[in-house]
């Protein structure tokens, strides 16, 4: 064993593999990267004589609205209802981490849409493998369930700049993470809607809730006691 390595922190990955997963992965960093292309070669772009400009100009949007149109399919609503059952301890399983995976990313990208700052790119897999590597066997109620799934989280390597690879965020990059976590979280264990589409501003209300509590939140984060509290309070209000 390489020294430094934990291997009992390291995702075991034991589901059959979701051969979409790691596509929608490999898309999600294709579309980051022709964002990020777009905007830092704007300068450049200018000076390119017309049509020339007007067509890496194109191309660029095309590599990156292809790469958003695989990673955001349309989620149904049972995907929806067997995700926040999963994130509240009532179900466990292969299937289910990757169906809890798959509406997590969903809500990942619906919340990093919204930003205006640069995009944090995050693993369907390694948050599967994640969900997966949760005590199967173990009755945990819903709310401390949720605050596991947090810790884990954000205790891998899901999310960062290049998902997989140790990420040194500075304190407001981490906070950010933090209540985006925290904003799903809250969502999923909220009661469901009776349409994706009315979950979908449920969601953007949990980010609101989230918002205004961020200080206790960013209090409270590695302390699963008071999250259970703040995710079972926040939770009850949408």
């Amino acid at each position: 064993m390489q020294p430094g390595i934990d291997m009992q922190r390291t995702p075991p990955f034991p589901f059959l593999p979701d051969f979409e997963m790691p596509l929608r992965d490999a898309m999600r960093g294709v579309a980051n990267l022709a964002e990020a292309t777009e905007e830092a070669l704007k300068p450049v772009a200018v000076l390119l004589p017309e049509p020339l400009g007007e067509g890496f100009r194109n191309a660029v949007r095309t590599i990156e609205s292809t790469g958003k149109r695989l990673i955001v399919r349309p989620l149904q609503h049972d995907q929806l209802v067997e995700a926040s059952n999963f994130a509240m301890g009532k179900l466990r399983g292969a299937r289910a981490a990757r169906t809890f995976a798959k509406v997590f990313c969903f809500a990942w990208e619906h919340i990093q849409d919204k930003r205006a700052a640069p995009r944090y790119l995050i693993s369907e897999t390694l948050i599967a493998g994640e969900a997966a590597f949760m005590h199967p066997d173990r009755p945990t109620p819903p709310p401390a369930f949720a605050a596991e799934l947090v810790d884990a989280i954000r205790k891998s390597a899901a999310i960062g700049r290049i998902p997989g690879l140790a990420t040194n965020f500075h304190a407001t990059e981490k906070s950010d993470i933090d209540m985006a976590l925290v904003t799903i979280m809250v969502w999923l264990l909220a009661a469901r809607a009776a349409s994706v589409t009315e979950d979908l501003t449920l969601l953007d209300l949990a980010g609101a809730l989230v918002a205004v509590t961020r200080p206790d939140i960013e209090g409270a984060i590695r302390n699963p006691e008071e999250l259970v509290v703040i995710l079972q309070n926040t939770s009850t209000h949408l």
